[in-house]
């Protein structure tokens, strides 16, 4: 039973994320550099606090999911002040909890996606 909620809770996550992005590639090229500017600082912090994502992988569920909702409070925060880089946290934050729950599908699908939208939020232009 619990895999079933487990599995639409992904789903709805999943869908919610598709079209963010694909709302997202049809939008104005400032409104994309910001977004993906918000996911590449909250990527910036995750691997400076961790070495990898085997590193986290690695954690004690509880701390996984004490970050998980510290990455909340930061998109909600800086969502206030700039509202496309705490939607490129919130982002992020998907992706990070793809993997607290083990879900290597969603996880591959939402890393495929995001590198896109971190390229295009790249202030080193390359």
């Amino acid at each position: 039973m619990f895999g079933f909620l487990k599995k639409i809770a992904s789903l709805r996550r999943q869908k919610a994320f598709t079209e963010a992005i694909s709302d997202l590639k049809g939008s104005d090229k400032n409104v994309q550099f910001a977004v993906g500017y918000g996911l590449n600082t909250a990527n910036s912090f995750f691997f400076q606090k961790f070495k990898d994502v085997d590193a986290f992988k690695a954690l004690p569920r509880h701390e996984k999911i004490d970050y998980v909702k510290k990455l909340g409070k930061l998109e909600n925060e800086v969502g206030k002040k700039d509202p496309q880089a705490g939607l490129g946290i919130g982002l992020f934050k998907m992706w990070v909890v793809s993997i607290v729950t083990n879900d290597e599908e969603a996880t591959q699908y939402y890393s495929k996606e995001l590198a896109w939208l971190s390229k295009v939020g790249d202030m080193s232009g390359t």
